[in-house]
């Protein structure tokens, strides 16, 4: 058993258990098959939010090519790129108006049904997240009750509850918001790069040249923000050991 002193008599002080830097879990795979763990019961739910957000998607990608389709069909009339209305080529431009402002409501509803699509699956994905993050809080505090004496006597309590809390709301965010948009992102990348390379394929490959450059330097500023948000943790327990001492030390002047 650990002893409370050194062997010169001094005494020793409880271990911080976040003074070290976070590090990538060792099997990224694992990790994730634990988080699904949490996430199995809510398969329908995920299953609805995947369906949603890449329909909405579509939608996004889809409408810049009705745009293009109005310019040319209705306003600059061109017989090579236009396939929406090929009838309003000819048309008098009374019927050329009319038909461009049902193809301005059709666009409006394409912004207006992504839009839904978009809330719908964020709210759905919420619900869900916010379900497994209860699970993994439950199973959390059984932990704790299972830990022995000498764990929290060696590690400073206000560390563990900024870990614990820390890193559940970091979950809580992951899970509600950050996952989707990053779905969502590459989704609409994908769809985005599919479009414009059967549109013109010179053209994407011009416009798609400077990707690399924008993933190194993603790649670069996130390790530089990794870098200066990993001491933060430790403050932040500091600041709980702090605050719980000093309620302690209130509590036994007030005589509670």
């Amino acid at each position: 058993m650990r002893r409370n002193t050194y062997d010169d008599g001094r005494p020793r002080r409880p271990g911080r258990l976040l003074n070290t830097e976070t590090l990538k879990p060792k099997n990224v795979g694992a990790t994730l098959a634990r988080f699904w763990v949490y996430f199995r019961p809510f398969w329908p739910a995920l299953l609805i939010t995947l369906v949603m957000l890449l329909v909405g998607t579509q939608m996004q990608v889809f409408a810049p090519v009705l745009i293009g389709q109005a310019v040319d069909c209705f306003l600059l009339p061109n017989t090579t790129n236009c396939w929406y209305d090929t009838a309003a080529l000819t048309a008098p431009s009374t019927d050329r108006m009319a038909a461009l402002g049902q193809l301005v409501l059709v666009l409006l509803a394409l912004f207006v049904g992504s839009s839904i699509l978009q809330g719908l699956a964020f709210y759905t994905m919420n619900w869900t997240g916010q379900r497994a993050l209860r699970r993994i809080r439950e199973d959390l505090f059984d932990h704790m009750q299972r830990l022995s004496l000498g764990y929290y006597a060696r590690n400073e309590a206000g560390n563990i509850m900024s870990r614990i809390t820390s890193d559940t709301d970091t979950i809580q965010q992951v899970l509600s918001f950050a996952l989707l948009n990053v779905v969502s992102g590459i989704l609409q990348i994908v769809l985005t790069m599919a479009v414009m390379l059967q549109a013109n394929v010179p053209y994407a490959l011009l416009s798609l040249s400077v990707v690399p450059l924008m993933a190194l330097a993603t790649v670069y500023f996130s390790r530089q923000a990794r870098r200066a948000f990993s001491g933060q943790p430790p403050a932040d327990g500091q600041r709980e050991c702090w605050f719980a001492r000093e309620h302690c030390r209130c509590a036994r002047g007030a005589g509670v």
